[in-house]
């Protein structure tokens, strides 16, 4: 008969202990993985794609659709849509507005939310969405047809071609979209135009007076009727122009006609030297698919701040406190002094009397 002893000594349950810790763990790091990868699967077993598209199949000369044309005109083009997942698949395609987000990014409407600009102008086949039923890695091309009605504003009215399918996880519906975008720019006096308002400039001190910080911000807004970007550079000067920190340049998205943008630039290494100008400067940019809309806009705009060196004078001032306290205490000392002098030479004039009396 075999005995077998159990060892239940301190160190073994310890190891034990450990063991069971790291196959627990290995199982749970399984089941996450299982969990994460059934999502990206499905993901994968439903994507899809839109591109433009150049008769039978998606253009890779073209990234955007990029139109002219007059008030009262029609504008014909074609979409590729692309079924790329291991599912069939039902596809929404439709034309939607464009606008500026608040970070100034380029956004689309909603699904849901009718559109009022060049999104209405846009024709699927003849209606205003198309579900299309797409068989795995099948294709289609969809013909698109722009109205532009005869009262369109001149300049750039911007959008997008959008597909959008939508499925089920649990209770939860979810959609997913591509988009392409759409510039359409209607003949016209273009008048492309950047203001800048609100400039407002906060000086954050150094221990360093010549290593404080600017911070600027400012809101930008396209009043013209053109898409503009822009190039931006900032700097702060002082009395007479003199410059106290180097040029900072920046750039700003994309602006859609009447899109704003709340722009904040730091500006590094500014001198305090108590009062100060922020300057900022703008030039106009365009997408390097868009046509010339001719001269781009500039803009500039300036607010006076304050850079007191807080820490310079705090430090000026215990200097003058300690210069002080020396002159102080060293005139009060040769006070003393000359006192002390004047009392024993009193002292020994007087002893000086007595001891002639005496003799």
């Amino acid at each position: 008969m075999l005995f077998v002893r159990k060892n239940t000594s301190p160190s073994s349950r310890r190891l034990a202990h450990v063991l069971s810790l790291v196959v627990a763990s290995a199982l749970v790091s399984g089941f996450m993985m299982s969990v994460a990868a059934a999502p990206a699967q499905a993901e994968d077993a439903q994507s899809f794609s839109g591109a433009p598209a150049d008769g039978e199949h998606s253009d890779s000369t073209r990234t955007r659709f990029t139109f002219g044309g007059d008030p009262g005109q029609s504008i014909t083009d074609s979409y590729y849509i692309e079924n790329t997942g291991s599912l069939p698949q039902d596809l929404t395609v439709f034309a939607t507005d464009a606008y500026n987000a608040d970070d100034g990014t380029f956004s689309l409407l909603d699904t849901n939310t009718p559109a009022t600009g060049v999104g209405a102008w846009v024709a699927i086949d003849g209606a205003p969405r198309q579900v299309i039923t797409l068989e795995p890695n099948s294709s289609k091309v969809v013909p698109i047809t722009i109205t532009i009605p005869a009262d369109a504003r001149p300049g750039d009215h911007v959008g997008g071609i959008v597909v959008s399918a939508t499925s089920k996880d649990g209770q939860v519906k979810l959609e997913r979209r591509v988009a392409t975008r759409l510039y359409l720019r209607v003949t016209g006096e273009l008048q492309p135009a950047l203001t800048v308002g609100g400039l407002a400039a906060t000086y954050q001190p150094d221990l360093n007076p010549f290593n404080g910080k600017v911070v600027l911000t400012y809101t930008v807004k396209n009043t013209g009727n053109v898409a503009v970007g822009a190039n931006i550079v900032s700097q702060i000067t002082g009395l007479f122009g003199v410059p106290l920190s180097g040029l900072v340049t920046s750039s700003m998205p994309e602006l859609l006609p009447d899109g704003t943008h709340v722009m904040t630039t730091s500006v590094p290494g500014v001198w305090q030297w108590v009062w100060a100008t922020a300057s900022i400067s703008l030039a106009g940019t365009i997408d390097k698919n868009a046509p010339s809309p001719g001269a781009m806009p500039t803009a500039t705009r300036e607010a006076v701040l304050w850079a007191v060196p807080w820490a310079l004078l705090v430090l000026l001032m215990a200097a003058l406190f300690v210069f002080l306290y020396i002159r102080l205490s060293r005139a009060s000392n040769d006070r003393r002094s000359q006192q002390w002098m004047e009392y024993t030479e009193a002292e020994a004039l007087s002893k000086a009397r007595e001891d002639s009396l005496q003799s």
